[in-house]
């Protein structure tokens, strides 16, 4: 069984997508993509007024200095920068994949419903993730939100942002592992569902060990909850490096100054949806890529890895078969019964499906 345990679908982005309106869901957009542009034109405010709008095939438009300009955030197929299920579920037929897994961001919108009716409509394919309000998780709603989010629409996870969610709350809330969320936790835990953790596009590897502590303090004092990391964890952020900062660090250093910790609990897991996103530029199979996942594999072996993609940004790096083959063919380091882990067999264990 082949499982993506990173895998997107959703509406129009011009749309609310779930929130209060088209405009707050510009707005966030607008947050999450600056860093496209924050150095190629000065952007230096995320939210100062620069026209921001959502356009057409995978652009986004904005003015500055009276001019025009677009970044692409999306493969260019995306006339109308949605991903329907339908030509998402064509794309896993194409190359194999069993199930795929649906992972959230505020970015999207709000997708708890849409979710629901996608694995309403296709349960034996899609496996859905609920996402609340994490700068008022230590609220009785968000409670609320997430109990219904899986027991009356069926989602089977949970995506959750451990960094700071201004745009929702100019408070920012609270941290992850702060203690005026353990109920929050605690309901996590009474609903077994896993955790998926975005800790965010950091940009060092300080910067995203202060997320991955704040994983670790609810797993601290959550101990057998199921917890992934999002994006390969700290490799994602050592592949957007520049040239000189990897050069003065290894990236076996850089795991076991932060993500190496994961081998002391039994439920920590790393996905590597996004890994190919980095600033390492060379030719497929991309041998340093390769490096990256070897290093997380000896240091916490093939049960902890799951495979995933970030469908369809990834589209702009390479094909989705290449994703596929990437691990099934070309990490050869793994042998064909931890390539099947990796591939889905983990995350099949984890959500309790049958396989052969």
């Amino acid at each position: 069984m082949i499982i993506d345990s990173h895998f997107h679908i959703f509406p129009r982005m011009s749309g609310a997508s779930g929130l209060r309106s088209a405009k707050e869901h510009a707005r966030v957009i607008q947050k999450i993509v600056t860093g496209y542009w924050t150095a190629r034109d000065g952007v230096t405010s995320e939210m100062q007024d620069i026209k921001f709008r959502v356009g057409k095939y995978g652009k986004y438009y904005y003015t500055k200095n009276g001019k025009e300009k677009y970044v692409r955030a999306m493969p260019p197929w995306m006339h109308d920068m949605s991903a329907p299920p339908e030509i998402m579920l064509n794309y896993m037929d194409w190359i194999g994949v069993n199930k795929a897994v649906l992972l959230q961001n505020h970015y999207f919108g709000a997708l708890n419903r849409c979710f629901g009716k996608y694995v309403e409509k296709w349960p034996d394919r899609l496996i859905g993730t609920a996402q609340i309000d994490e700068s008022r998780a230590h609220e009785e709603g968000q409670i609320r939100r997430l109990k219904k989010a899986v027991k009356d629409l069926k989602l089977s996870a949970l995506y959750y942002q451990t960094y700071r969610q201004e745009w929702l709350d100019p408070s920012g809330g609270y941290d992850a592992h702060d203690e005026r969320l353990y109920p929050f936790w605690e309901e996590v835990s009474r609903l077994r569902v896993p955790v998926f953790f975005d800790t965010g596009n950091t940009r060092g590897i300080e910067q995203y060990l202060t997320e991955l502590r704040k994983v670790e303090g609810v797993l601290q004092r959550f101990p057998d909850m199921v917890a992934i990391i999002c994006h390969f964890g700290v490799l994602m952020t050592y592949a957007r490096l520049d040239v000189q900062d990897r050069m003065s660090l290894s990236p076996s250093d850089a795991f076991s100054r932060t993500d190496s910790v994961l081998a002391r609990y039994p439920n920590a897991h790393l996905e590597m949806g996004g890994l190919l996103f980095g600033n390492i530029e060379e030719e497929y199979p991309y041998p340093t890529y390769q490096k990256l996942v070897r290093v997380a594999y000896e240091q916490l072996g093939a049960e902890k890895l799951l495979w995933g993609t970030d469908m369809p940004p990834v589209l702009m790096f390479c094909t989705y078969r290449q994703c596929l083959d990437f691990v099934k063919e070309h990490c050869q380091f793994l042998s064909e019964e931890e390539k099947e882990l990796v591939l889905g067999e983990n995350l099949a264990r984890i959500f309790h499906l049958k396989t052969g």
